[in-house]
This record gives C-alpha cells, sequence and structure tokens, in this order.
C-alpha cells in the first residue's frame, strides 16, 4: 500500500462519511481491517488510520439473526426470471405441503426480476406490474400466513444483474421499503455500477440502513468472493457471504458451459473454514439439488447427495432452488433428510475441514472430511472424486476422536448403526459421498461393520466373452467374524462361478489405517460369462454379502456389454 493509497482512501472514506451519517464507527473500522488485509486501495483505506475501541461499538452488536445456518428456497435456479406472484405463493405452499417446513427450511426469497424497470415518482422501487399486480407486500403476507420468512433480492450497484435498479444511492429508502414490505431476508448482489465505492462501503451502507428500520432483516452479502468477504463482511453487517461464483448443476466446469461445478465449489470453500461460525456463515452458493436445466447435463443422484451432504459438512446454508411444487421422491428424500440437515444445522457451527486428500493405488482421488460436533461426535465424509467406484477409509483417531475400545458409525443416507474398531470405511459411488456421525462406544442394535468391494468394478465385454473380478470382504468391527456368505446375482441366460463362497475366520478389524496385518481381510476371484446375443448396454449385477446372524452388505459391479470392445476369455 503506497502513501498516496492512503491520502486517497482516508479521502475518499472522510467524503462518504460526510455524506452519510448513519456509517457508524464499526463500518468504519470493518473498512480500515478490511483494506489492511487487502494491503491495496481498493477498499479504501489508510494503515495511518487506527481502528476505533469496542466501546464505540452499537448496543446489540453481538445479536445475530442466523445462529445456524440459513435454510429456504430461492427462485433463480430453476426459474431465473420467469416469475410471478403466483409462483411464489405456490413455492410457499409446497414448502409446507411437502414437509421441507417441517424439517427446518423456513423463508422463500424472490430473486431478480420481481421490480419494474423504473422507480416510483418518489423514487421507491415498485414491482413489475405484470408479475406482480399487487405489489409485493401481499406476497409477503401470504408467505407470512404460512408460518414463514420472505427474503427478497437487491443489487449493490446502480442496477441489478438483469439491468433493473438497484439500490446504491437509496440504501436507507430501499431498506425502509423492504421493511414497510415485511422483508425478513435480503439477498444483496454485486451488478451494476459501483461508482468508484468499494465492497465494504456499499454493503456496510445497507447494512446501516436495514439496520435503522424496525425490522430484523437477514443480510446475504453476494458479491461472489471477489473481495475476500470472509475478512470483512461479518464486520459490516453481512451474516452470509458468497464465497465463490455461481453454481451451475455440473460436477465440474466444463468448458462450453458457463457456470461452477459443485466439486470446483467444494475446492474454493474448503479454506474457508476458520471464519465460518453461529451467526456468520460462508455461502458456496444456493442448492442445484434436482434444478433440471436443458442445456447442463444436472447431477446423478449419487451426485446431488455429495452435493447436499457436502453442504452440510461445510456448514452452508442451505438454500433450495429446485421447483419444490413437482420434485421427485429421491430429490425430495435428499432435501429432508433430517440426520443431514441436522450435521448442517449443529449449534456448533464447525464448517467441517478435508483431513485426507489422496490417490489410492488404484489410482483413484479420495478424500476425507470431518466435522466437530457440539456433543462431541464427529461427522465424517468419504468422497469419492473418481469415475469409479472405490473403497474410501480412515480412522476414528484420524478424525479426531479419542482412543476407544469400539465406535458406533452412523449411516446417514441409508441409516443403520454400526460398530468399528476403529476404522471408518465405505464403498463410495463415483461423485458419491459416504456419510456418517462417529461417536464412542456402540449402540446394543449396532451391527458389525465391513465393506465388500470388486475389484474392477466397472467391466467392458463383448457378447459371449468373459470377466473375471476379484471380491474382497473387509471385517471392520471389533469382533471376528465366521461364515461370510457371498453370492453373485447374474441375468438369468448369464452363466458364473462359483456360484457363491463362504469366508471363514476373518479376525477381527484394527484400530488404524495400516495396524492389525490382512487377517481381517478375505478375498476370491469369480467369474462371469455373457451369452452370444447380450444386448450392447449396461448390466448392473449385485454382489451380496450375509454374515453375523443376517447383516447384509451390497455392492454393485457395472458389466458394459459392447459389441466393439476388445475382450480376452477367462479360463472357464
Amino acid at each position: 500500500m503506497t502513501e498516496n493509497d492512503g491520502e486517497d482512501a482516508e479521502r475518499i472514506l472522510d467524503s462518504v462519511e460526510s455524506n452519510d451519517s448513519t456509517l457508524s464507527s464499526v463500518t468504519r473500522r470493518s473498512m480500515i481491517q478490511g483494506a489492511a488485509a487487502f494491503g491495496g486501495s481498493t477498499l479504501l483505506a489508510s494503515s495511518s488510520v487506527s481502528a476505533t475501541d469496542d466501546s464505540d461499538e452499537p448496543e446489540g452488536s453481538d445479536e445475530t439473526l442466523v445462529e445456524t445456518p440459513p435454510m429456504g428456497w430461492n427462485s433463480w435456479n430453476t426459474f431465473y426470471c420467469d416469475i410471478n406472484a403466483e409462483l411464489i405463493k405456490e413455492a410457499a405452499d409446497a414448502m409446507v405441503e411437502n414437509g421441507l417446513r417441517e424439517v427446518g427450511y423456513e423463508s422463500i426469497c424472490v430473486d431478480d426480476c420481481w421490480m419494474a424497470p423504473e422507480r416510483d415518482a418518489d423514487g421507491s422501487l415498485q414491482a413489475d406490474p405484470e408479475t406482480f399486480p399487487n405489489g409485493i407486500e401481499p406476497v409477503a403476507d401470504y408467505v407470512h400466513s404460512k408460518g414463514l420468512k420472505f427474503g427478497i433480492y437487491e443489487s449493490a450497484g446502480t442496477t441489478t444483474c438483469e439491468g433493473l435498479p438497484g439500490s446504491l444511492g437509496h440504501e436507507k429508502q430501499d431498506a425502509q421499503t423492504f421493511a414497510d414490505w415485511g422483508v425478513d431476508y435480503l439477498k444483496y448482489d454485486n451488478c451494476g455500477n459501483h461508482r468508484g465505492l468499494s465492497a465494504i462501503e456499499r454493503y456496510a451502507r445497507m447494512h446501516e440502513a436495514l439496520e435503522a428500520t424496525d425490522r430484523d432483516i437477514v443480510l446475504s452479502i453476494c458479491e461472489w468472493g471477489d473481495n475476500d468477504p470472509w475478512f470483512w463482511a461479518a464486520d459490516v453487517g453481512g451474516d452470509l457471504w458468497r464465497t465463490t461464483g455461481d453454481i451451475k448443476p455440473l460436477w465440474s466446469k466444463q468448458e462450453d458451459l458457463w457456470g461452477n461445478g459443485i466439486i470446483d465449489i467444494i475446492d474454493q470453500n474448503e479454506p474457508l473454514a476458520e471464519y465460518a461460525g453461529p451467526g456468520q456463515w460462508n455461502d458456496p452458493d444456493m442448492l442445484v439439488v434436482g434444478v433440471d436445466l436443458p442445456e447442463y447435463p444436472n447431477l446423478t443422484q449419487a451426485e446431488d447427495r455429495t452435493h447436499f451432504g457436502m453442504w452440510a459438512m461445510m456448514a452452508a446454508p442451505l438454500i433450495a432452488g429446485n421447483d419444490i411444487r413437482n420434485m421427485s421422491e429421491h430429490t425430495q428424500a435428499v432435501l429432508t433428510n433430517e440426520e443431514v440437515i441436522a450435521i448442517n444445522q449443529d449449534p456448533a457451527g464447525n464448517q467441517a475441514t478435508r483431513i485426507q486428500h489422496i490417490t489410492g493405488q488404484d489410482g483413484q482421488p479420495r478424500s476425507v472430511w470431518a466435522k466437530e460436533l457440539a456433543n462431541g461426535d464427529q461427522a465424517v465424509g468419504l468422497l469419492n472424486r473418481s469415475d469409479m467406484r472405490t473403497t474410501i477409509t480412515t480412522s476414528a483417531q484420524a478424525v479426531g476422536l479419542d482412543d476407544e475400545e469400539r465406535y458406533n458409525v452412523r449411516d446417514l443416507w441409508n441409516g443403520g448403526d454400526w460398530q468399528t474398531a476403529g476404522l471408518i470405511s465405505a464403498s463410495v459411488p463415483s461423485h458419491g459421498l459416504a456419510l456418517f456421525r462417529v461417536s464412542s462406544g456402540s449402540s446394543d442394535d449396532s451391527k458389525p461393520l465391513a465393506t465388500v468391494s470388486s475389484t474392477p468394478s466397472e467391466v467392458v465385454v463383448a457378447p459371449g466373452e468373459a470377466i473375471t473380478t476379484r471380491i474382497e470382504f473387509t471385517n471392520v468391527s471389533p469382533i471376528s467374524l465366521d461364515e461370510v456368505q457371498v453370492r453373485c446375482t447374474v441375468p438369468d441366460d448369464w452363466s458364473s462361478k462359483p456360484d457363491s463362497m463362504t469366508f471363514d475366520d476373518i479376525a477381527a478389524g484394527p484400530s488404524i489405517v495400516g495396524g492389525g496385518g490382512n487377517q481381517y481381510n478375505a478375498g476370491a476371484d469369480w467369474m462371469a460369462r455373457t451369452p452370444k446375443n447380450a444386448e450392447a448396454k449396461d448390466y448392473e449385477l449385485t454382489i451380496a454379502t450375509e454374515y453375523a446372524d443376517g447383516t447384509t452388505i451390497e455392492t454393485p459391479l457395472i458389466v458394459t456389454v459392447d459389441e466393439s470392445a476388445d475382450s480376452t476369455p477367462s479360463s472357464d
């Protein structure tokens, strides 16, 4: 930061304060601190200015409107500008009727395009007369009548992202308008001309304006992470702040499509865990679970679960973006999974950290995530970033639990309690996330934890040819296992051998990765042959194991029959 930068910053900041008396000492200090974090003049601060004493903070500054990450629905990801009053009311109805409100979703937010292209004669915002003919207030009243909160969109520039009137220079007027309409939540974007003002200044102005009203309104700062808001957004009144660019229903970025994929955003948000906590949340953008856009590939079911599960692990706001009036059973099951939501809403407010990011012996990338919960449990995510199913393993000690004889592992996707000697392991589908809640001890009805896998997990074969795969059973429970029955199911016109196999004398699992030798593993080769007239398509075979008084676990083996495949027959 140069001497001239400091002089310019002081001059502009003094000018801002003289023209807007609502800027508090907290706001001024926040601008200075934010600029110090950047070391540049873009945030309009000088190193020669001292921060004010904490005694200057306004009374009640420690209060928060979002003790846990906000949950709700926003119109943008599915409907863009194709919105109207009836759609918003229908979304409110749907949130009640399909169980979303019951599990914690509480807000309905109208995104861009709700307003008329011009302010009224008094300079106030007004609703689009065609799509919201009776204005915004009756819509907000309807949403409130459903026991929900109402959210709205604006931008901290001269226009919104769609070119409609922005709030820059109208902060006091617009904040009072929102309060009069009954707004509870403001998504405040970053589009339009900024008139040379920094992000800190512009967002601080709106916070001060909202504070001057007699209504509590959550401030969601949406400046896409461009100015590292995690350093300063909480100090200027932000309750949550975007850390990334816009999300789209993609696994990862594609050159011919605009937007971030979910794995891109996970990587961008990962280093920011220390800045999240009760009342101040990193926002890696809204959910695209169940979003169906014709120009995008959209997410697979495994990717939907990964997306929702990782947002829960990262203590991110859970703002649904799909058409909640018309949800598939799968989408509804993901969005209303109460055990996963409990991880997101845990009162400790911790954002998960990535404790392992490795490439296994099979060449597949994988990562392990851990999140300490308020009661001492650990939420654990095993994330398979690869294009093939793979087994991921960590340990209770690695994720932060004390050394114990056994642990309880709660499967948050499939239900059920499992007991382990220490290893936490799962066969995870491509782009999938195994998600567990791990605690010391074990419940009375917990089952011995084990995994079954096939190597390879996906095979391409020509009609009439055979495939051979290695089936591995791994016991990670604290007890030894006998008579583990393994069966491989194939289509009726296929042949296979053996039809079944039995593993005996499998030792108890170790407490740490790499411990216990190989006595807790058992394996054998298995062969299947396709008929010569097999239809060219994907076949999902099932490898099922039964042990310990009827406990059953399964894993799929995907066989693709392709007439052009080069296949070497296996011996019969």
